[in-house]
Formats: structure tokens, C-alpha cells, sequence
């Protein structure tokens, strides 16, 4: 069986520690500098006192986790967000429940790229003497925000579409930076894009099979992924990959209704697997592609 890149560089650790219930899993995704995630289920398992070079970033999924940062205790929970500067020593434990969290580790360079964006900076502008976001506090209750990242890291879990993925992980650290760092963002009202917005509207649309990442698109055209997002949104009301998901479900309709059969259909159309093609189908037509499919054959 063909092994995917995602798998190959893995070094994916299926950890049961010798608490009862205890698993975890680490991995790397290279698209976003050997962003390290973690998503881990612990009973009985503790941290020794460590840190980390870089940035620590998670939620709580259910239960409980007791840690000290910054000279204090603190009880992270469902609807709060965790965040660490580098070199913050900390350590961590199981509440009376256990914990479940998923975390990422974005490096002092990812993060000085999304605040330089987030003041303007063109892509790939950011260079080593630019200032870090700084976060007080290691907890702030944002429930809403909470949940978009979780399901952004579930995006992580696997080969999910590069530009699904780029542009959640660039609004997440974006929101966060700007709403909770000390650092001074002023983010200006974007102003009409109409000709970018065409111009990527119609890279899309010519490339529904191509694994495009927002990087890609951003480079192109000379502007960074966090004023692409937004002026693609104020143009549309959505993003690019809302964009492009709906012109795939649409090629997908057509494919369907001629009898084409749902696998093929799935990857002429660019979606990455029959989950993400059935999931992305319904939420716009409102049935699965297998059910509109024997709509017409019938």
C-alpha cells in the first residue's frame, strides 16, 4: 500500500505509557517549518519541570490539566486556550479525570512571519530582527477560538487540503497574536481587491485538482496570506477554500448527474478522500454525492 508523504516523515510515535488509558501522538508537519503537534490522552502520566525553544499552543478537550508556568498554578479546561513563550519553564499533570489535549509548537520564526503580516509585511517579508508576539498569561477563556483550533488540529491528524489548513492556521495565530499579545497591531480596513480577487478566482477554478497551498497563492501575487484572507473575504463573504470547495462540489454535480461513479468523481474534483468529498458535498447540497448520484440514475 502506497505510504503518503505525510506518513513517511511521521516519525509518528503511538505512545501507550504505563498509566491505565494513557496514549499520545507526536508529529511533524514540514509545511509549516516542522511544526511539531501533539494530541495526547493522560491519566496518570506527569511533566518533569522543562521548556521548550519554542512557542507552546493548545486546548483542552475534555478534562482537566494542572500546571505551574510563571511561578504560579493554573487548571487549563475545555474553552480555554493555553499559550507559552519560548524558555517558559513549566510542568504538567493529570486533574482527578485526566486530561485529553491537542498542541501545537509554532517556532519563533512562524510566529514573527504572522505578526509581521498582521502589520502589513508582504509574504516571506519577516527576517530574524523583527519583534516576537509576548503573551502574559498562559491561559485565556476564548471559547469560540477554542474550537475553531481544535478542529484545525483534527486537519493536522491527516493529509487534509494544504489550503484548508494554511489559511486556518494563519487565522488562528492572526486572532490570537492580535487579540491577547503585547505586541501593537493596528489593523487597517483592507480596501477593494476586486482585481486580486479575480485573478485568484480564476487560479481555482483552473486548478480544482492542484493541492494549492494559500503560500502559493499570496507569493504570486506579492501580498501576504493574512491580507489575501481578508480581501478575499470582503469581496466574497468567504475564503478561498470555501471558494474552491464550492466549485469542486459543483464540477462534482455534473460529474455525478452523467453517472460518473462517486471514487472517480471524488478525485477528478480534488478531494483528498471520500470523507472530505462526502462531508464538503452535503454541507452545500444538502444530501451525499452517493444519493444524488442515484437521484439521476434513477
Amino acid at each position: 500500500m502506497a505510504v503518503s508523504q505525510q506518513q513517511a516523515i511521521d516519525s509518528e510515535l503511538l505512545a501507550r505509557s504505563k498509566g491505565a488509558g494513557d496514549r499520545a501522538r507526536i508529529w511533524r508537519r514540514p509545511d509549516y517549518g516542522d511544526l511539531e503537534c501533539l494530541h495526547a490522552r493522560f491519566h496518570r502520566h506527569t511533566y518533569s519541570p522543562h521548556v521548550h525553544e519554542t512557542f507552546t499552543f493548545g486546548a483542552i478537550v475534555r478534562g482537566a490539566e494542572l500546571f505551574r508556568a510563571y511561578g504560579a498554578a493554573h487548571v487549563a479546561t475545555p474553552g480555554k486556550l493555553t499559550v507559552l513563550n519560548p524558555d517558559v519553564l513549566h510542568d504538567g499533570a493529570p486533574g482527578d479525570r485526566g486530561y485529553e489535549y491537542r498542541m501545537i509548537y509554532p517556532s519563533a520564526d512562524l510566529m514573527r512571519e504572522i505578526l509581521a503580516e498582521l502589520r502589513g509585511a508582504e509574504a516571506g517579508a519577516a527576517w530574524a530582527g523583527d519583534p516576537l508576539p509576548y503573551f502574559r498569561e498562559p491561559l485565556y477563556d476564548d471559547a469560540e477560538l477554542a474550537g475553531r483550533y481544535e478542529a484545525l488540529h483534527r486537519l493536522f491528524d491527516r493529509d487534509a487540503d494544504r489550503l484548508q489548513r494554511d489559511s486556518g492556521l494563519v487565522q488562528i495565530l492572526s486572532t490570537f497574536i492580535a487579540r491577547y499579545s503585547d505586541a501593537p497591531v493596528v489593523i487597517r480596513e483592507v480596501g477593494r481587491e476586486m482585481g486580486l480577487v479575480a485573478r485568484i478566482r480564476a487560479r481555482l477554478g483552473d486548478g480544482l485538482g492542484e493541492n494549492l497551498g494559500l503560500a502559493d497563492l499570496a507569493q504570486d501575487e506579492g501580498v501576504s496570506r493574512f491580507h489575501l484572507l481578508r480581501a478575499f473575504k470582503k469581496e466574497l463573504g468567504m475564503t478561498p477554500n470555501a471558494y474552491r470547495t464550492s466549485l469542486r462540489v459543483n464540477r462534482a454535480r455534473g460529474l455525478l448527474a452523467q453517472g460518473e461513479g462517486l471514487a472517480a468523481t471524488a478525485a477528478a474534483c480534488g478531494f483528498f478522500d471520500q470523507s472530505h468529498f462526502n462531508k464538503s458535498f452535503k454541507s452545500v447540497v444538502g444530501v451525499t454525492p452517493g444519493q444524488y448520484r442515484a437521484a439521476f440514475a434513477a
